[in-house]
């Protein structure tokens, strides 16, 4: 198991770990060859989606579940339409509060590749998938590979079925 300290932007200049979130999660999303699982509150990430919808064209396994889907719809429409493209295994989802508590939201910022084989990797932190958090804001993730980002997907998966697919995504 590998773990590394990433970080934003917002960050000194002068640190070794500048802007390292971003480069990171287009680095894991370039490199899968199985799947794809994202869960966070915010995705306006325009290049990341393009990367998604590359990946999506590959026929890769990609789930997203998202906490507020009337603000990611801003992100260009790049993610709905490769959602609603003929790559049958791209599914959407909406964090579903129904069953639990009324002040309850998704505020997870995961991601993970590859989670059932060995070289499964793992992004999580406190950084959204948008620009700010990338490259503005004060931000913290671990990037992790092996075991922990097989459970990591493994918790991903069990959220999963908790959560609501968005259908016809326009």
């Amino acid at each position: 198991m590998v773990n590394e300290i990433l970080v934003s932007g917002g960050w000194p200049k002068s640190s070794k770990y500048h802007g390292q979130i971003g480069e990171y999660v287009y680095k894991m999303v370039q490199n899968a060859q199985h799947e794809i699982l994202i869960s966070c509150y915010y995705f306006r990430d325009n290049y990341l989606a393009e990367q998604i919808a590359i990946k999506a064209e590959d026929e890769l396994r990609i789930r997203i579940i998202l906490g507020d889907y009337t603000e990611t719809r801003k992100v260009d429409g790049t993610l709905y339409r490769a959602a609603n493209s003929k790559n049958n295994d791209f599914n959407l989802y909406c964090y579903d509060k129904r069953g639990r508590k009324e002040e309850s939201l998704l505020h997870t910022k995961l991601i993970v590749t590859d989670s059932t084989y060995n070289y499964a990797r793992a992004c999580v932190g406190s950084a959204n998938l948008t620009p700010t958090a990338f490259n503005d804001s004060v931000e913290l993730s671990i990037g992790i590979t092996g075991k922990t980002a097989m459970e990591l997907g493994e918790m991903f998966r069990k959220e999963l079925l908790k959560s609501t697919m968005i259908k016809d995504v326009k």
